[in-house]
């Protein structure tokens, strides 16, 4: 997929590292602008959650390109054999599918649902 359409995962790529990158680096201005008194807690909170958000929406409109990857690697691992078993290929097949859905959280939050 990478070699067909560059601009689409790469676009992805981007979404992806702007969704880990920006949240966090939000975070830790909005903690010093706070420990300093310029911006009350209140507007650092919601300073903080709008960055949130907005990563979120970057990563929910990219990630029709991650599902498309995720559905063609599943695709390719329920039809050849690459693991002893057919369940065992299919429940990583599954699993794929799945990742693909799960990367819609920004980086910064990621670490609450765990691994």
């Amino acid at each position: 997929m990478a070699r067909r359409q560059e601009k689409v995962v790469s676009w992805r790529k981007w979404a992806v590292k702007f969704g880990s990158a920006m949240p966090a680096f939000t975070m830790i201005v909005m903690a010093f602008a706070m420990v300093i008194g310029r911006l009350s807690p209140t507007l650092c909170l919601g300073i903080v959650a709008a960055s949130l958000g907005f990563a979120t929406v970057f990563l929910w409109f990219t990630l029709p390109v991650e599902r498309a990857a995720a559905g063609t690697v599943a695709d390719m691992l329920e039809e050849t054999a690459l693991v002893a078993r057919r369940s065992e290929g299919e429940a990583i097949a599954g699993l794929v599918r799945a990742l693909g859905w799960r990367r819609i959280v920004p980086g910064a939050i990621a670490w609450i649902g765990g691994k």
